[in-house]
């Protein structure tokens, strides 16, 4: 499946069962630090913190960084970080974080829409988007959205679920993401979107 994060993107990424396989790298340094973290009863969970990206997360394995390149308009380009793992059962997590040129209203509700209405494209049944509130590192609650999918991969009969958090805060827009033939388990998804914190 092609995700576009943006209208008129000039990167995309494809999604499979083993996470992003396809994305145009445009330069920049990983800024991660990975450590063990605590364990479900299913999953051994890691963390991660993107010092560029400003934010740190839990992945079921070590992620795996890329970096793209996204036109929102005709005169907004902007960078776009992305951590991805797959766990055991093929579902993959990902966290992405838009760099925005500016700390501007008007510019995160662009990138934000952009995000959700890249991805909703791609998708056969998709609800419509609900407040969501997220935590960030230092307290403060943010207001989000949040969003969820059911369909097929194109071509085949294998179902999708795709299940989406998006977010800002200051010059950064995330998209938090679980993407698989089936959803984890409702502990896993909690303990992947709670764990989520922008800085």
């Amino acid at each position: 499946m092609i995700f576009r994060f943006a209208s008129g993107a000039t990167a995309s990424a494809e999604w499979t069962r083993r996470g992003v396989v396809s994305l145009c790298i445009v330069g920049g340094v990983v800024c991660g630090v990975f450590a063990l973290g605590g364990c479900s009863d299913k999953t051994r969970w890691r963390s991660a913190t993107d010092a560029t990206g400003k934010y740190s997360a839990d992945f079921p394995d070590a992620p795996q960084m890329e970096i793209d390149k996204i036109v929102l308009d005709e005169t907004h380009q902007v960078g776009m970080r992305t951590q991805t793992a797959t766990n055991k059962d093929g579902v993959t997590y990902a966290v992405g974080a838009m760099i925005l040129p500016e700390d501007s209203d008007a510019m995160r509700r662009l990138a934000q829409r952009a995000l959700l209405d890249g991805m909703a494209r791609n998708v056969a049944h998709a609800v419509a988007p609900a407040p969501v509130s997220m935590t960030a590192a230092d307290g403060t609650v943010l207001s989000g959205e949040s969003w969820q999918s059911t369909d097929t991969v194109p071509g085949t009969r294998q179902s999708r679920v795709v299940r989406a958090q998006f977010v800002s805060r200051g010059d950064r827009v995330y998209e938090v993401v679980i993407v698989g033939e089936h959803l984890p388990s409702d502990q896993d998804q909690q303990r992947f979107f709670n764990a989520f914190k922008p800085f």
